[in-house]
């Protein structure tokens, strides 16, 4: 925040309101500002709900200076307080129609470089992420000295419009330039997100350990392990990311409770510890939010399948689809179906149901190894069917989307168009796989089911 304005012009400002006026006015600005800097002393501790009872009574007393006060000398920083306090409790639309209208009326304001950061943070927020980058250039052409907060929201814009490789390189320049800079933490936080989302785990968690060896609230702490813990589960290393989650300590009724639950439960199923799994998913579904129950019937419902202990799978899956937050339940629902008619068709020998029953295993249960046997039986030994062009079609698709085989996935478009060049599928194959197989067409985005 800036320094306050000089008394004369205070006073020349306000000279011709009466005396009731002029203290009702003083006192609302007065309240408008204590209390807004009561909520970024908070804010800035990580006490983000503690602070939001703040920021709205600094809304509250701004918004009384716009209306009572339209032309007096601290309606620009009204309109700022108001817009940061908005941004702070992640009313994202109303905070940037007061950084709009504070950059409208008041481009000279003092505060119009840093309204055009937190404009370009709102727009980021938002999902505008070249409206971001604009007003992010805007607020470092007005102050060069904001350049380093804008580097940190330039790379969260990257990162949300999918770019985590260049966001990673935003940051690594930022440590370059600004390695005292105090916003430092922010910047390692974005970067580990970001090196995450390129792939590149061992840079992120490089990130998040520089972060753990420094002050941190507890919020803090608690944030910046759970990233870790994902980062190694994401690389690949159960074990670490195992370690890491038991290291978190969270406050007695803490809501991340749940999450960290399923997190723990699934590095257990990389290790392999399919009961240490069951049991992290179960105490979610004793006493879990809705969102984290269905995860976790469903989490057990796919652990119950690979065991071929179908019964007790489509009773968690029942479970999970009884909920109705989040897409879980949706999941639960399409996979109880397709596994109710996986079993009807299991003991089949007619061509039509064996086809469906290897399509059904493909696509919606994930049972590669079968699906692909039977695929294979049908264009083997009934080459006059329809389903024989269809099932080389799907085995095309397994070898090139499954198992990154461009060579046996040519052999089966070379046998699709030599044998079955008519069809829908020797057409479709030519269109969505000509990239990739050496045919005229462009890429595209197959589907077996087709």
């Amino acid at each position: 925040m800036r320094v306050r304005r000089t008394l004369l012009l205070s006073l020349l400002a306000i000279s011709c309101l009466p005396k009731q006026s002029f203290w009702a006015y003083y006192n609302s600005f007065y309240n408008c500002q204590k209390n807004f800097n009561k909520a970024e002393s908070l804010y800035k501790k990580g006490k983000s709900s503690e602070a939001s009872q703040y920021y709205r009574k600094a809304i509250e007393k701004g918004s009384r200076i716009l209306k009572y006060h339209p032309r007096s000398a601290y309606v620009d920083d009204a309109l700022f307080i108001i817009g940061v306090s908005h941004l702070r409790m992640n009313d994202v639309t109303k905070a940037q129609r007061k950084f709009e209208e504070l950059l409208l009326y008041y481009p000279a304001s003092p505060f119009a470089a840093r309204a055009h950061l937190y404009l370009g943070k709102a727009y980021l927020e938002s999902g505008r992420y070249r409206d971001a980058a604009d007003q992010l250039s805007k607020a470092v052409v007005k102050d060069p000295k904001l350049e380093s907060e804008a580097m940190i929201f330039r790379a969260e814009a990257l990162l949300g419009a999918g770019e985590p490789g260049e966001a990673v390189k935003v940051i690594s320049e930022f440590m370059k330039k600004y390695p005292k800079s105090p916003y430092k933490k922010e910047a390692y936080l974005v970067g580990a997100k970001a090196a995450k989302g390129s792939g590149k785990y061992e840079e992120g968690a490089g990130f998040l350990k520089d972060l753990l060896s420094g002050f941190l609230t507890d919020s803090e702490r608690v944030e910046i392990k759970m990233l870790l813990g994902d980062i190694y589960y994401e690389a690949g290393d159960y074990a670490g990311a195992s370690a890491i989650y038991a290291s978190v300590d969270l406050a007695p009724g803490s809501s991340l409770m749940w999450p960290l639950l399923i997190k723990k439960g699934l590095a257990a199923e990389g290790l392999g510890k399919t009961d240490d799994a069951i049991s992290f998913y179960k105490s979610v579904t004793d006493g879990g939010g809705y969102e984290f129950r269905a995860e976790a019937y469903y989490r057990m419902g796919l652990i119950y399948e690979s065991k071929d202990s179908l019964s007790a799978a489509q009773e968690f899956y029942a479970e999970a689809g009884k909920l109705t937050q989040g897409n879980y339940p949706i999941l639960a629902r399409r996979r109880l179906d397709a596994l109710r008619e996986w079993e009807t068709l299991k003991d089949s020998s007619s061509v039509t149901a064996r086809y469906r029953y290897a399509e059904v295993s493909y696509l919606y249960l994930k049972r590669y190894d079968e699906a692909v046997a039977i695929f294979s039986e049908i264009a083997e030994k009934y080459p006059k069917t329809d389903y024989a062009p269809k099932s080389i079609y799907a085995l095309m698709h397994y070898n090139l989307r499954v198992k990154s085989d461009t060579v046996a996935a040519q052999s089966h478009y070379a046998k699709l168009q030599e044998k079955y060049p008519k069809t829908l599928y020797a057409s479709e194959a030519k269109r969505l796989f000509g990239d990739v197989l050496g045919t005229d067409a462009g890429p595209g985005k197959p589907n077996p089911g087709q």
